[in-house]
């Protein structure tokens, strides 16, 4: 995929190439620092184990203890390079099937894997991005729905907290499944 055949036309081609060099140069750098391997099927064997050892008893989901998973990256970007990498290379992926080429504030996840190119990508949302910012050391989910508060409005706290406390354990079971995020023993 070469970036200026990619660039739509109300799109200044030098802004695209630009971006796209330095997510390139950083998903690169990522990629080299990584212990690959190993790492991956390491954390493959734990992960069949981190959905289940979270929420299958959900009365005490707010003692539990998580953290981001190592050797993931965030690259910010100002194209959705994800969502572009995801259009091209997943099969059956209809969500990127329509994706439009479109500047913005963008958040690319790098997830180390044992495939051809070595790597999964997804395009992350601002909550997700919080919540894996927060996640660089181990937090209780209680403790993360007190610091996610600052992301929402009053009304929806006092009024709709149990539709806040659900919206935050689906980006964390999300995540989970995407392996980025496991329990912390």
């Amino acid at each position: 995929m070469h970036p200026a055949k990619q660039c739509p036309e109300n799109i200044e081609t030098t802004e695209f190439r630009s971006d796209f060099e330095m997510f390139y140069s950083q998903l690169i750098s990522f990629l080299k620092a990584k212990e690959a391997a190993e790492y991956v099927y390491e954390r493959d064997l734990a992960t069949t184990h981190w959905y289940r050892d979270l929420f299958a008893d959900m009365s005490g989901i707010l003692d539990k203890v998580i953290v981001r998973s190592p050797k993931t990256e965030i690259i910010e970007s100002s194209f959705n390079w994800a969502g572009i990498f995801n259009k091209h290379y997943r099969v059956g992926a209809g969500y990127y099937a329509n994706l439009q080429i479109t500047k913005g504030h963008y958040y690319n996840l790098v997830v180390p894997e044992a495939t051809d190119n070595g790597f999964l990508m997804y395009d992350i949302n601002e909550l997700e991005h919080a919540l894996l910012q927060l996640l660089s050391k181990p937090l209780s989910i209680h403790d993360i729905l007190l610091k996610m508060q600052i992301y929402f409005d009053d009304d929806v706290l006092q009024n709709h907290f149990e539709a806040y406390k659900d919206l935050i354990l689906s980006s964390i079971k999300e995540l989970v499944i995407k392996r980025v995020i496991c329990s912390h023993t």
